[in-house]
């Protein structure tokens, strides 16, 4: 009978078509999993955007049975049915996808007002929809979109905790309404496929765990679904922190606590204070220093690798540690995914709007190099195309007066790239507003600094415009002539300076009145720290700054400027006037006023224990450039008490230049100050000071038995780090002259200089270990290595045992680096103290 019934083609392709539309058993499947479907990992098919492979079999019925039924229908018949069913499937398959494009787009596009039930109930009601995860994901996706249902709050005073979410009639769109009506409507199954797909909801995607909710509590069938599955997870509060450091656990804990949130959501109070009871136990795992503020991110960088367990009970002060750790480990940066940054920031702004505004520049400087990083400036652009105004004007306007912006700060550090990509886009946002001519600094600043030469006269055309603006606006005039105008001076200058054309300098500078001359040289009082513009010409425009340093010292007069900066124009001079540099020089010393100059040669008056001016330039080793104000100080001040000081510079001036014509004047300056120290009001210092001097003064004249007299009449000094680190100057001079030198000299200099080696304390063992000295194990051996040449001499002559050497090298070394078993040892040895001090008690 069925063989005669499937003669005919027609059909046996009947028969076939009913056969495809059973699907095997899942049974099998199901046997194997402990846990009930729901809380599966969530699979995603998408069979409808997929091209038909005609290698693959479309229908699930076996090879064999649909062989054999073929194999009953006549050839002519076959090949007919065959053209019949190729053209069928297409026009079926392309009948789906149109219908599926069409409504995907209308309910994309709904708003209020649109028809609605036939829309939600093409997806909820056909088979290849409803029982397909990712559309139905994309279909609350689109939904959620449609209006959030989590309670607005208020920045200054945002609601602590989960609110419940809005079911009123009039606040919740017809189409959501529609939405849960559906649900309600499908089978337990199908609910339980859905509460699936709502388990595993982004806790970050607000809208779509609302939505959820809301689902939820017009649907009690599902309500019941879900607390059935907070009952079979069911973790312990108090065992959280185990549960969450073990990987295998993060699946069905996120699970766990979805669940209760979205029952909490609900309103239900039952979950929502077992949600609650994770508050304590989670924020000891979160911060290891408990409620107190953080004082170290690094205790909590474990966090970068956990799931974001604060944003299912979201209590204020975790969101605050998470972007605490997030804005402030740049070394972790690459390893954030910008879309999870960006899910973050839009939850904190709905839960909290209070701590997203206090992070929210962080977190545009953190976004905007995460994408840089990766090279996505198209990301950048549309970052910036989608922020609204106010933040917009955030990356451009300071925090406050005389600070930079989060863009100007990307300037500092010389990431022009990015902070183009922003003042590009800002630039064609806010061509009315009156931060167009701050935005055209930056640009033109961005554009100098990268040396874009192609757009320099582009940069000009922003700087002038901005210079020459002039705002009728009190506040926004106030505000320009603040910074805005002096921003464009500084950069204006920069480009005449680019550009080589001196005379437009001049002729600015002359035209520059007082109070833009003074902003030129001085620093912010706001931030002295930070330099002031002139500052900011040196190296890269010396000449430049030599220019606005002498113009304000010509009209400024007594005001001219901070010491530091008349230091700087003394120092430019000397170093880029190489033409008639003498004669320039001696011109400016020369117009110094005496106190100008006796501030250069002395200490500061709020602190007289610090070097002057020029002893900094001398430890720098910079002799010849204080020289001539040596020179003029001690001609001027010959019947001041500062001339003995005056003398020992010059004289240590005199033995680093190596003048050996002026050797005897050094000696002279250094006997009148040695002859009388406590009269002069010098320091032991001044005095270790200048015996050195002499010291190094008397090798380099072969006078060996004075230079051995003065190390024997040395003061001892208390301080054994500063006799640790003096004698610079004198072992300069024996290594030149080492050859010419006795034994009994360096026995003697040994001896003073390194006594640890050739005059070691008895017990410096001891005293090393207890730490009972002014310097370390480092000290010692960081000198072993810069004053090798003076051992091995030493070793070599037969005044050190290389004996002793290694013994002291070694042992200062194995307190550098303990082994372990060091360690351990004493570890055991100060265990095994303990009872006898106990029996003592």
């Amino acid at each position: 009978m069925m063989k005669n019934f499937l003669k005919s083609g027609v059909s046996a392709f009947v028969l076939l078509c009913a056969l495809s539309t059973f699907t095997p058993s899942k049974a099998m499947e199901e046997e194997k999993e402990k846990l009930p479907p729901t809380l599966r990992p969530l699979r995603t098919f998408n069979v409808l955007h997929e091209e038909t492979d005609p290698s693959k079999p479309f229908t699930t019925i076996p090879d064999e049975l649909t062989a054999l039924i073929l194999s009953f229908v006549p050839t002519l018949d076959l090949l007919r049915s065959r053209e019949v069913s190729t053209l069928w499937l297409d026009l079926s398959i392309s009948e789906i996808k149109h219908r599926f494009e069409v409504n995907t787009r209308r309910l994309e596009l709904w708003k209020e007002g649109d028809e609605s039930e036939q829309l939600i109930g093409f997806f909820m009601t056909n088979p290849p929809y409803i029982t397909n995860p990712s559309t139905l994901l994309w279909v609350h996706s689109v939904l959620s979109s449609k209006a959030l249902l989590y309670p607005t709050q208020d920045p200054s005073n945002p609601s602590t905790g989960i609110q419940t979410v809005i079911t009123a009639k009039e606040s919740v769109p017809d189409i959501i309404w529609e939405y849960a009506s559906a649900i309600k409507a499908l089978s337990l199954p199908l609910q339980e496929d859905l509460s699936r797909i709502f388990l595993n909801i982004n806790v970050l995607d607000m809208p779509s765990s609302t939505l959820a909710a809301f689902v939820i509590s017009q649907v009690p069938e599902m309500a019941i679904v879900f607390q059935k599955i907070v009952a079979t997870l069911s973790f312990d509060p108090s065992n959280f922190a185990a549960d969450a450091k073990n990987p295998d656990n993060h699946l069905h804990l996120q699970q766990y606590l979805m669940g209760l949130r979205l029952l909490a959501l609900t309103g239900n109070r039952a979950e929502k204070r077992k949600l609650h009871g994770f508050l304590r136990p989670m924020w000891a795992f979160l911060n290891p220093y408990g409620p107190a503020p953080l004082h170290d991110l690094q205790s909590v960088a474990h966090l970068m690798g956990q799931p974001l367990w604060g944003a299912y009970t979201q209590p204020n002060r975790a969101l605050n540690m998470y972007w605490d750790v997030y804005t402030s480990q740049p070394d972790d940066i690459n390893d954030l995914n910008p879309n999870f940054l960006r899910s973050f920031m839009d939850y904190t702004s709905i839960v909290n709007p209070s701590v997203s505004n206090n992070y929210r520049g962080d977190y545009y400087i953190l976004l905007f190099r995460l994408y840089a990083n990766r090279n996505e400036k198209e990301n950048i652009a549309k970052t910036l195309r989608s922020m609204d105004i106010a933040d917009f004007k955030r990356l451009l306007s300071p925090d406050s007066p005389g600070m930079p912006s989060i863009v100007e700060n990307f300037i500092m550090e010389e990431d022009y790239p990015l902070a183009m990509s922003i003042l590009e886009e800002a630039h064609n946002q806010l061509r009315e507003d009156p931060l167009h001519f701050r935005i055209g600094l930056n640009i033109a600043e961005c554009i100098l600094a990268s040396q874009n030469e192609a757009r320099f006269a582009e940069a000009e055309n922003f700087v002038r415009k901005a210079f020459e603006h002039k705002p009728v606006d009190f506040e926004e005039r106030e505000n320009y002539e603040a910074s805005e105008r002096l921003k464009a001076l500084e950069l204006l200058f920069k480009i005449y300076s680019i550009k080589t054309n001196q005379n437009d300098i001049f002729r600015k500078l002359e035209s520059l009145n007082i109070s833009d001359l003074k902003w030129l040289v001085s620093r912010p009082d706001n931030n002295p720290n930070y330099p002031s513009p002139v500052e900011k010409y040196f190296h890269d425009h010396d000449s430049l700054a030599i220019s606005i340093l002498e113009e304000a010292k010509k009209r400024l007069g007594q005001d001219f400027c901070s010491l530091n900066l008349f230091i700087q124009l003394y120092y430019l001079l000397y170093t880029h006037d190489e033409m008639g540099k003498k004669e320039r020089i001696s011109s400016f010393v020369q117009s110094l006023d005496t106190s100008d100059l006796k501030r250069l040669v002395s200490p500061p008056d709020f602190a007289p224990e610090l070097l002057s001016p020029v002893e900094v330039y001398i430890t720098r080793e910079q002799h010849s450039l204080v020289m001539p104000v040596l020179e003029e100080a001690k001609r001027r001040f010959e019947n001041d008490t500062i001339l003995q000081k005056i003398g020992l510079n010059l004289a240590e001036c005199i033995l680093a230049t190596h003048d050996e014509n002026r050797f005897s004047e050094a000696e002279e300056y250094l006997n009148k100050a040695l002859g009388h120290p406590q009269e002069m009001g010098w320091s032991d210092s001044d005095c270790s000071k200048a015996l050195e001097i002499r010291v190094a003064l008397r090798i380099f004249q072969g006078r060996i038995q004075e230079a051995a007299d003065d190390l024997k009449s040395w003061e001892e000094t208390t301080d054994e780090l500063e006799l640790l680190e003096s004698h610079q100057r004198s072992l300069s001079a024996i290594q030149i002259k080492l050859h010419d030198l006795p034994n009994d000299f360096i026995s003697l200099f040994g001896e003073k200089r390194f006594p640890m080696f050739f005059n070691p304390d008895p017990e410096w063992k001891k005293r090393l270990e207890e730490g009972d000295t002014d310097y370390d194990e480092f000290d010692i051996l960081a000198q072993t290595e810069k004053y090798k040449w003076f051992f091995d001499a030493a070793i070599k002559r037969g005044l050190l045992e290389q004996a002793v050497f290694d013994e002291v090298v070694e042992f200062c070394e194995s307190l550098e680096n303990p082994s372990s078993d060091e360690i351990s040892g004493n570890e055991s040895d100060s265990e095994s103290e303990k009872p006898e001090k106990e029996k003592e008690k």
